[in-house]
Parts: C-alpha cells; structure tokens; sequence
C-alpha cells in the first residue's frame, strides 16, 4: 500500500523538523500509525461518519465527487451524507494542527475534498501536493556546494 511509502516520506520530513499528520480511513492503517505517530495527529475518518452529524463547512460539489468515486456512486444517499459529515473534521484537524502542505493523491472523492477544502479556504493557507501529478517534494541543490573532509 501507498501508505508505508508515504510513511517513509513522511519519517524523513520528521528528521528535518517537519510534523507529519495523516488523515487516514483504513482501521488497518490506522492501527499501524497510531503506533508511530501521535494521537493529536492522526484524523480517523470512516464509514461511521456516515451517522455522526457534523456542520457543512461549503459546498464542494459533492454530487460530482460522488459519481466520479467507484465505491461511493453505488450508495448515493449514504455517500452524500458521508462527504457533508466528514467537511468540518477535516477542516478543523487542518486548521487547529496549522496544517500547511498536504500530500495527497486525488483519486477517491474524500481525496478531492481535502484538496478542495485547501484550495478554497484561504484562511488554511496551505498548498496541496499531488504527487500522482509528477510533483515531487524536493529540496533544491545548493548551487556552490560546501566540500567537506
């Protein structure tokens, strides 16, 4: 699964002070980072938001996301109560964790929400990264390197 390469993106980031948050769905992956990350960072968002009433946060064409997912346009009511319910956790674990990149892809419809919950909130101030895109997190080679020994 991506998300053990994700996950040794993500320890490399730590080395150099970053603190890595995940948003994840899967209990499996869940279960596996709790025992690497803390608590506070971790967002478990699953099909029981489907019953866990939350504030709609905007309207981000949820019905587009929804047929375009290949599990979620089989369950239509389902999947648009889902999508409304898991807005204001999403934006809240960004927005109180400071959150300024995220790294994700955009295939599934919870996927493009974060993207576009990132790219339509200005108070987030973040930049999400796709790196299905071809955009790779990279740090720049210093021009005049410093010779060492």
């Amino acid at each position: 699964m991506k998300t053990y390469f994700f996950d040794a993106i993500a320890e490399e980031l730590q080395k150099h002070g970053f603190i890595v948050s995940w948003i994840v769905v899967n209990q499996k992956l869940f279960h596996y980072l709790q025992e690497r990350y803390k608590k506070d960072n971790l967002l478990f968002i699953n099909k029981k938001h489907i019953d866990i009433p939350a504030e709609n946060i905007g309207e981000y064409k949820l019905h587009e996301l929804i047929y375009g997912d290949r599990t979620l346009k089989h369950i239509l009511e389902q999947s648009l109560r889902y999508l409304l319910n898991i807005q204001r956790p999403i934006y809240d674990f960004l927005k109180e964790r400071w959150i300024r990149f995220v790294m994700c892809e955009i295939n599934w419809a919870r996927e493009i929400l974060v993207h576009r919950i990132m790219s339509e909130r200005s108070e987030l101030n973040g930049t999400f990264l796709n790196p299905h895109t071809g955009y790779c997190l990279l740090w720049p080679r210093p021009t005049n390197p410093v010779k060492t020994g």
